[in-house]
C-alpha cells in the first residue's frame, strides 16, 4: 500500500508539471510583465491557459519528432531537460512581474475548490479501480506502451494486432507516454492517470468562457455544472472513453483564444497590441487548435462547427466591409497555420479516410441495418442516459429562457452550436457515405460543454436581473447553494460506476500471472465476446486483456479493429463466433485448434454469470482438460 501511494503521489507530480509547465513557458515568451497580450488576464485566468497550452503542445511535440525527427526517440531524459527548460523560462519570467498579480480573488479561490474536488472524484476511482475499464481501454493501454517502447507515435498496432493507425487519433498517447516514462509506472497506469486527470479538468474551459465574457459567479455556477453536476463526463470511466475527453479538455480554451485573436485582428488599430502580440496570439491559438486536432479529430470537427458559427456572427456584426475582410482574414491565418503544423497526421488520415468511404461497401443489407440501429440510431429517450439527467436539462432550459430574455448573444451561440451538432449526428441519413464521420453518441455525451454555458450565462444573468444593491446577496446565495451540493455531487460522480464494465479482477491478474508462467506467448486464446458490429466482437471478460499482461493473442480484436483490412477483420469475426458456438454445444471446441486456439480463457466476470461460458459445460467434452482453475477463473486446454 505504501508503494502504491508513492507512485500515485508520483505521478500527480508528473501530471502537474506536464501540465503547467510547457503553457506556462509559452506565456512568458509571448509578454513581458504585464504590459502583453496577456495584459488583463488574472493570475487564475493564466494558469488555466497555460494548462491548455501544455495539453495541446505534446502532441504537437510528438507529431513533429515522429515526421521530420523519426531518428530521435523520446523518453525521460529528454522529457526531463525540456521540462527544466520550461521551467527555468517561467521562473526567469516571473521574477519581472508585479507581486499583487499572485493573488486570487475569493471566487476564484472557490473556483480552485471546485476544480479540486472534481479531480478528487476522478483520481479516487482510478485509486480504486487500477485497471482501465471496457474495451475501449484496450487499444488505448497498448497505443501508450508501443509508444513507451518506441519513443515514438507508433504507427501500428502491430505486434498485437496488424491494424494500420494513419486514421486514428495519437495525441493522448504522447501524454500517457510521458507519464508511464517520468512516474516509472506501467502503461496501464499511466493511462488511466493521465485520462482520469484530464477528465478532472473537464470544467476549466467552461469557466475560462464565462469568466472572460459573462462574469464570475456564471462562471462558478458553469464550472461545477460541469465537473460535479452533470454526469458527463465523469460517467466517461465506465467506457475508456479517454481520447475523446482529452480533447474536449482544451476544446473551449482553443475556441476562447480564437475569438481573442479574431477580435484583436478585426480591431487592431486601436494599437492594444503590438505587431509581436498579434503574431504570438496567432501562433499560441494555432498551437491550440492544432493540439485538439491531434487529441481526437472528431473533436476537431465538432470545434470546427462551433468555429464556423462564431466567425459568422463576428463577420455580421462589424460596421464596415473593411472589418469584415479582417475577420475572413484572422479566420483564414489560423485555419493555415493549422493545417501547417497537423499536415502530416492530416494528409495520412485523409488519404486513409477517403479510401476507405470510396470503397464500394462490403455490408449485406442486413449488416447495414445494423450498423445503424447500433452506431448511428440514437432515439430522444437516450438524452437523459447519454446527455444530460432529466432534471439538469429542466434546469438548462430554465438557464437559456433566462440568456435569451437577457440578450446574451453568447446563449444564442451555443443554441446554435448544439442545434448544429445534432443535424450533423443524423447526416448519415443522407446516405453520403463521406460524410459519416462520426455518430449521434459521440456528440451526446459532450453535451455537457453547451449544457454548463448555457446554465452559467443564465445564472449571471439572473443575477443581473436584481439591482445593483441586491446583487452582491444574490451572487453570495448562488455561491452558498454551489457549495452545498459539490459534496453530495462529489459523492455521485465517485459513485456512479458500472462494476460489470470492469473486466479484470484480482483474480484474473491471478491466473494471467500463471500463464505468462506456463503457456507459450505464441499461444492464441479464445475468449469470451459480445456482439457490437457485423464486424465487432469486443471481449467480455479479461480474456480480452491477454495481449497487453501476457503477450498472447486472442480469438477477437480491439475496437478499432475497422481500421484493418477487411479479410483482418471478417477472419476475426470467423473465430470468434466459433468460440461463442461452444455455449450452445460444448463439442464445437474440438474444431477450434484449427483456427490456432487451443486455449480458452473463462475470466473473473464469468462466475454467477448465466450468459457466459461455464467450466462445467465445457467438461461435458471430453477432448477438454481444466489447466488452471481459481475464483471463478479457468484456463482451458483443448487436446485434440
Amino acid at each position: 500500500m505504501g508503494e502504491d501511494l508513492l507512485s500515485e503521489i508520483r505521478i500527480l507530480a508528473v501530471l502537474v508539471a506536464l501540465t503547467t509547465l510547457p503553457g506556462a513557458a509559452l506565456l512568458g515568451l509571448s509578454s513581458r510583465g504585464r504590459a502583453s497580450i496577456w495584459a488583463g488576464w488574472s493570475l487564475f485566468q493564466s494558469l488555466l491557459v497555460a494548462t491548455g497550452l501544455s495539453i495541446a503542445s505534446f502532441p504537437i511535440l510528438f507529431y513533429t519528432f515522429r515526421t521530420y525527427l523519426p531518428f530521435i526517440k523520446v523518453g525521460s531524459a529528454l522529457l526531463a531537460i525540456l521540462l527544466l527548460l520550461c521551467a527555468v523560462i517561467v521562473f526567469w519570467r516571473v521574477r519581472d512581474l508585479d507581486r499583487s498579480w499572485f493573488k486570487l480573488q475569493p471566487l476564484e479561490w472557490l473556483a480552485l475548490a471546485i476544480i479540486g474536488l472534481t479531480m478528487l472524484t476522478r483520481l479516487w476511482v482510478a485509486h480504486l479501480h487500477p485497471i482501465p475499464a471496457w474495451t475501449d481501454s484496450l487499444h488505448h493501454v497498448l497505443i501508450t506502451k508501443l509508444t513507451a517502447e518506441q519513443g515514438q507515435l507508433p504507427t501500428s498496432l502491430e505486434p498485437y494486432f496488424p491494424i494500420p493507425l494513419a486514421m486514428y487519433h495519437l495525441g493522448l498517447y504522447s501524454l500517457s507516454a510521458s507519464v508511464q516514462w517520468l512516474a516509472a509506472v506501467p502503461s496501464h497506469t499511466a493511462l488511466l492517470w493521465t485520462s482520469q486527470y484530464l477528465n478532472g479538468l473537464c470544467g476549466i474551459g467552461v469557466y475560462l468562457v464565462l469568466d472572460r465574457k459573462v462574469g464570475r459567479i456564471g462562471a462558478i455556477v458553469g464550472l461545477a455544472t460541469a465537473g460535479l453536476y452533470s454526469h458527463m463526463p465523469a460517467y466517461y470511466v465506465n467506457w475508456g472513453r479517454f481520447t475523446q475527453m482529452s480533447a474536449q479538455s482544451i476544446l473551449l480554451i482553443a475556441w476562447l483564444l480564437v475569438d481573442v485573436w479574431i477580435s484583436s485582428w478585426v480591431n487592431r488599430t486601436d494599437k492594444s497590441w503590438t505587431k509581436a502580440g498579434l503574431g504570438w496570439m496567432l501562433c499560441i491559438s494555432s498551437l491550440m487548435v492544432s493540439g485538439l486536432f491531434l487529441y481526437h479529430f472528431r473533436v476537431a470537427g465538432f470545434f470546427v462547427v462551433l468555429l464556423g458559427l462564431t466567425v459568422v456572427g463576428h463577420f455580421y456584426r462589424q460596421d464596415s466591409w473593411v472589418k469584415r475582410q479582417r475577420v475572413v482574414a484572422a479566420a483564414l491565418a489560423i485555419a493555415i497555420l493549422s493545417l501547417i503544423i497537423i499536415l502530416p497526421a492530416l494528409s495520412e488520415a485523409l488519404g486513409v479516410y477517403i479510401a476507405q468511404k470510396s470503397a464500394a461497401p462490403t455490408y449485406s443489407a442486413q449488416q447495414k441495418e445494423a450498423v445503424v440501429q447500433n452506431f448511428y440510431h440514437f432515439p430522444w429517450n437516450s438524452i437523459p442516459i447519454l446527455a444530460v439527467r432529466s432534471w439538469l436539462l429542466f434546469v438548462t432550459l430554465v438557464a437559456t429562457v433566462a440568456g435569451v430574455i437577457g440578450r446574451n448573444r453568447l446563449t444564442l451561440l451555443f443554441i446554435a452550436w448544439v442545434g448544429a451538432l445534432l443535424m450533423v449526428g443524423n447526416i448519415y441519413m443522407l446516405g453520403i457515405r463521406l460524410l459519416n464521420f462520426t455518430n449521434q453518441g459521440a456528440i451526446l455525451i459532450m453535451f455537457y460543454l453547451p449544457v454548463a454555458l448555457l446554465i452559467g450565462i443564465g445564472a449571471q444573468t439572473i443575477v443581473r436581473f436584481f439591482s445593483q444593491n441586491q446583487q452582491p446577496r444574490v451572487m453570495f446565495l448562488i455561491s452558498c447553494l454551489v457549495v452545498a451540493a459539490t459534496v453530495p455531487a462529489a459523492w455521485q460522480r465517485s459513485h456512479e460506476l458500472e462494476p460489470w464494465r470492469f473486466l479484470v479482477t484480482d483474480a484474473d491478474l491471478e491466473a494471467m500471472s500463471w500463464i505468462r508462467q506456463n503457456v507459450p506467448v505464441d499461444e492464441r486464446f479464445g475468449i469470451q465476446t459480445s456482439y457490437w458490429l457485423p464486424r465487432s466482437r469486443p471481449g467480455s471478460d479479461a480474456g480480452y486483456w491477454l495481449p497487453y499482461f501476457t503477450g498472447n493473442p486472442i480469438s477477437s480484436a480491439v475496437m478499432i479493429s475497422n481500421l484493418g483490412t477487411a479479410e483482418f477483420q471478417l477472419g476475426t469475426v470467423e473465430v470468434a463466433d466459433a468460440v461463442e458456438q461452444i455455449e450452445n454445444d460444448p463439442e464445437a471446441a474440438d474444431k477450434l485448434p484449427e483456427q490456432g486456439v487451443r486455449y480458452l480463457y473463462l475470466g473473473g466476470l464469468s462466475k454467477g454469470n448465466p450468459e457466459a461460458l461455464q467450466v462445467d459445460m465445457l467438461l461435458q467434452n471430453d477432448d477438454v482438460e481444466i489447466v488452471y482453475q481459481n475464483e471463478g477463473v479457468a484456463v482451458v486446454y483443448i487436446n485434440k
